[in-house]
């Protein structure tokens, strides 16, 4: 049996919805990952049991190492998902990553914010944008 190409993992910090990927994202588990996406971007739309709505949804590619165009697809559909429920779409990508090089030779950098790490969360999106990270 085949180990799994990535490891995503949905996970909630205050009031925004971080989805991570740990490994490669391609056409084999692009459909897991849009499904993680979605369901983050739910998040923002509704209240859970879990707490409020969250007002922010962070795909965290840190730990990404192979980016497809699957990734891409499922990054547009949640940020058009989130766009639609007034929910903030944030992306994390360091420099030079391969999730990074594909995000800017798509220009989708110029759709939703690309950051190079993931802010913290005492201090929120907000604070990591007066500080640069982007």
């Amino acid at each position: 049996m085949r180990a799994p190409l990535a490891e995503i993992t949905t996970s909630r910090d205050g009031d925004r919805a971080v989805v991570r990927v740990r490994g490669e994202i391609d056409m084999s588990n692009g459909d897991q990952f849009t499904a993680a996406v979605h369901d983050a971007a739910a998040q923002g739309a509704a209240a859970q049991d879990a707490g409020p709505p969250a007002r922010t949804v962070v795909v965290d590619l840190s730990s990404t190492t192979y980016f497809a165009s699957a990734g891409l697809a499922a990054l547009v559909s949640g940020a058009n998902r989130c766009a639609a429920d007034g929910v903030v779409f944030q992306v994390v990508a360091p420099p030079r990553s391969a999730p990074r090089r594909v995000v800017e030779l798509t220009r989708l950098h110029e759709v939703f914010p690309v950051l190079d790490a993931l802010p913290d969360s005492t201090t929120g999106p907000r604070a990591a944008a007066e500080h640069g990270l982007r």
